[in-house]
């Protein structure tokens, strides 16, 4: 049971709360939701064979539903086993072809796997189950970035129309404008994130460098020197934008 630098009594508690959820989750034995639940939190315990096997059972009583299929591939890849996630995604598939969770697992997988356009392909159908996927979109923009940048471009268009809110996908966004000479709409897109506070010091340091190639080091310098009084970027981060300030020595 997690909590073994608990305190003894405290330990008593956790497990005997342990015991009443898995009480709890077994009422029904013969819901699938319930070898589901039960094996996330064997999971969750570090239990993995047993979760392994309700995940099982829960797809005997519903082949139909990808989702136990799904966390047992998650829990294969944390083990390091790939190949046994890679079945259990597919595994998902078959069950629910058009699953965005099972696509879009597979395309990371097969991607980390070396094999692109297998993921490309999965990612694709991850965003066409759920186009408000910004991961999908993002991702799929990272294997098409080399080979079709305009392509790209609209997924990373995608992934930041879906969540303007990550400074990741606004980064993304704006390099890919960057590289296809949209200078203009990049500094545009960062001023505005910067403005909301959608940032990191990568968004700094873009934003810095499109003043700077206009010929405008004032905004340029007051951006980084924003950037260093930023408390939510690391030590690391603020020295990276500090030499970006200071320039070639």
């Amino acid at each position: 049971i997690p909590g073994g630098d608990l305190p003894a009594p405290l330990r008593a508690r956790l497990a005997e709360a342990t015991e009443e959820l898995e009480a709890a989750l077994t009422v029904r034995p013969d819901a699938w939701s319930t070898y589901y639940n039960l094996g996330n939190l064997h999971a969750q315990r570090g239990e993995h064979e047993e979760a392994f096997a309700a995940f099982r059972r829960a797809s005997r009583l519903r082949p139909d539903v990808e989702a136990p299929w799904v966390n047992a591939a998650m829990l294969h890849a944390q083990r390091g086993e790939l190949g046994l996630a890679e079945n259990a995604l597919r595994r998902a598939i078959e069950a629910a072809p058009n699953s965005g969770a099972a696509n879009f697992n597979l395309g990371l997988l097969l991607a980390e796997r070396g094999r692109p356009e297998e993921a490309k392909k999965r990612l694709r159908a991850a965003l066409e189950a759920d186009p408000g996927m910004a991961a999908a979109a993002y991702n799929l923009a990272g294997l098409l970035a080399e080979d079709a940048p305009e392509e790209a471009l609209r997924f990373f268009q995608q992934a930041w129309e879906a969540r303007p809110d990550r400074p990741r996908y606004v980064f993304a966004y704006a390099w890919s404008l960057h590289e296809a000479k949209r200078d203009a709409e990049a500094l545009k897109l960062l001023t505005k994130a910067a403005g909301h506070g959608v940032v990191n010091a990568d968004v700094y340091g873009l934003l810095a460098e499109l003043y700077r190639l206009r010929g405008d080091t004032g905004a340029a310098r007051a951006v980084l020197q924003r950037a260093l009084e930023d408390p939510r970027l690391s030590p690391q981060d603020r020295a990276t934008l500090r030499k970006q300030l200071e320039g070639p020595r």
